[in-house]
């Protein structure tokens, strides 16, 4: 179906009935378009013009030729002036203009006064404040062909010689003297060139997988034989070792001694054709709180081997129960992690003066880590390295633990040593000695503490006697108190 219909051919017909000279025709229009589809009948032409300036389409008529679509005055400018009322039209255009003036003079005061105020701060600064100005003095400043902010994505890169300008640049380090003080001392750096070719990392391996380490710790060598110093419980239970100097290079390793007691052992490494590099050792009872002090160990892993902190010494002889033995040790604040234990605690001088040993670890505490004294340490590392073993040493053959006044007072129990295990072949348990009974004198002299215990006990040879008093908290005999005389037998570590 055609969508447009014609009665007759508009081309054939006159030019002045083609096309309205002007107006409308006086004919309504008939209805020519049928449907929505806008689309032309085939073989005919859809009429329809757009004249520039009426804001509407004429339409053929095949009765009445064009027609204008309707629309109502036409319009122009005098008819709009006539319409907003002329004279108040005039009014509220100069009103415009007045307050374009205003504001331009406004903004030109605002950047003369920014101005002024620079010309000021660089006058206060002496002329070396470098400030830029955003804006009018920017763009005034501006060479030609220079890019501006918002010219383009251009306008943000810096200049080729601003680029230049703001590369990074690396500067030497300054020279310092490296020389040692007059009085000897060290810096920081100085002490860590020094021991880190003593400080070794110590692996051990368990029978049940010589695959992967069983366990890791540090060393110090001693000597340039090969004889390393390290904490005993790194090397406890293990089946074999290996020790890695600094350099990378690791070897099989040997037990030479141990000693649970003071918590030290002594390794041997046999390289060829390697340097060992041995370290210094210092008198520890010199040392004095506050000191500045450097451990070196190889923390968690390998990975970390070497690693350098720095700490002070905190308090010293402090003692610590260890394996029922009262152990002093220097405390430090310098960082002592696993791993570090065995390592090296250098005073300002580059001297050893402690082996790590361990820390407290536990929510809350921070920087609290103890090192065994060296002068302490000396004559049981000499006795491991010439016997294997800590020689002369004697014991009673227990282990005990101290009451102390707030369980004497709750349980109405004397203070002193409660005995806890007795070993089968002492001369204690001969003299019918019970555990839970409490030791609270030795030949006569009153003791609270373990530690008391020791030292009284060092006095003595293996093979003497002792006379112990004891107290008797449970059985037949509860509440007695007795003498006993023991002899002493030896400590073989």
């Amino acid at each position: 179906m055609n969508d447009f219909h014609s009665k007759e051919n508009p081309a054939s017909m006159p030019p002045d009935e083609q096309r309205p000279a002007g107006g409308a025709p006086d004919a309504a229009p008939e209805q020519y378009w049928s449907g929505q589809d806008t689309r032309r009948a085939e073989g005919q032409n859809q009429y329809s013009a757009h004249r520039a300036g009426d804001g509407g389409s004429y339409q053929y008529n095949p009765n009445t030729g064009w027609q204008t679509p309707p629309h109502g005055p036409e319009w122009n400018f005098q008819s709009y002036d006539n319409m907003s009322g002329g004279k108040n039209s005039k009014k509220k255009r100069k009103r415009g203009v007045m307050i374009f003036a205003v504001s331009i003079l406004c903004v030109l005061s605002l950047v003369l006064i920014a101005q002024s105020g620079v010309i000021i701060y660089r006058s206060i600064v002496g002329g070396n404040g470098d400030i830029e100005l955003s804006g009018l003095e920017s763009a005034e400043s501006s060479e030609p062909g220079d890019a501006l902010p918002g010219d383009g994505d251009e306008g943000n890169v810096p200049a080729s010689d601003d680029r230049d300008q703001a590369t990074m640049r690396i500067n030497d380090k300054p020279k310092v003297d490296d020389e040692i003080s007059p009085d000897g001392r060290l810096s920081i750096p100085q002490v860590a060139r020094r021991l880190l070719p003593s400080v070794v990392s110590v692996e051990s391996f368990i029978s049940s997988n010589f695959f992967e380490p069983y366990g890791l710790g540090s060393g110090i060598i001693m000597s340039d034989e090969g004889y390393i110093v390290t904490n005993q419980h790194v090397i406890a239970d293990s089946s074999a070792l290996r020790v890695t100097l600094n350099t990378g290079e690791s070897f099989e390793a040997s037990i030479v001694g141990t000693d649970a007691r003071t918590d030290l052992a002594v390794i041997k490494i046999t390289p060829e054709g390697v340097d060992l590099v041995a370290a210094e050792f210092g008198d520890s009872t010199q040392l004095e709180v506050g000191e500045t002090v450097i451990a070196v160990g190889n923390p968690a892993s390998l990975e970390l081997a070497g690693s350098v902190t720095r700490g002070i010494v905190s308090a010293l002889n402090r003692q610590m129960i260890s394996n029922s033995d009262a152990m002093t040790y220097i405390q430090t604040d310098a960082a002592i992690n696993p791993g570090n234990s065995g390592g090296a605690l250098a005073n300002e001088f580059g001297q050893v003066i402690g082996i790590n040993t361990s820390k407290i670890v536990s929510t809350g505490f921070e920087g609290i880590g103890f090192a065994i004294p060296i002068s302490e340490a000396k004559p049981i590392i000499d006795d491991l390295v010439i016997n294997g073993r800590v020689t002369g040493r004697v014991k009673l053959g227990i282990t005990a633990v101290a009451v102390d006044e707030i369980a004497s007072r709750n349980y109405g129990i004397p203070m002193g040593l409660m005995i806890q295990e007795i070993e089968a072949e002492s001369d204690i348990a001969q003299k019918g000695v019970q555990s839970r009974d409490i030791i609270t004198h030795i030949n006569g002299s009153r003791i609270y503490t373990f530690d008391e215990l020791r030292k009284e006990l060092d006095t003595h040879k293996v093979g003497d006697s002792v006379t112990l008093t004891i107290y008797r908290q449970s059985g037949i005999s509860k509440g007695n108190t007795f003498d006993v005389t023991v002899r002493l037998m030896e400590d073989m570590g």
